[in-house]
């Protein structure tokens, strides 16, 4: 499903984005807990397109609630006409690794 929002509230956007960290790489001694992924739809091509913040954010929620403490590797794509069939001018997406530390600062 493609969706502009995650089942998240003010408080925990704020955690994960204070929490969990984005690297370029995963740091040495890290383990990984898997890919996340993030989807948003830009339905209204007079719209703004959601940016790479906003699916930046949208993985760091992901990593958040799988507890990770930090995201790597972020790429960034979309899909264009295909997209029409699910309501969208175009879709915006993003993926990472999300990992944990070894030893997590406290």
């Amino acid at each position: 499903a493609v969706s502009n929002q995650m089942n998240y509230g003010p408080s925990e956007q704020r955690a994960a984005i204070k929490n969990i960290a984005v690297t370029d790489t995963i740091p040495e001694g890290a383990t990984i807990v898997g890919e996340v992924e993030a989807e948003r739809c830009h339905r209204n091509w007079n719209d703004e397109p959601p940016g790479e913040i906003a699916l930046r954010i949208d993985l760091q929620l992901s990593a958040y609630g799988s507890g990770a403490d930090g995201i790597a590797n972020v790429e960034y794509g979309s899909k264009g006409l295909s997209s029409l069939g699910q309501n969208c001018w175009k879709i915006h997406s993003a993926k990472a690794i999300a990992y944990v530390l070894a030893n997590p600062a406290t």
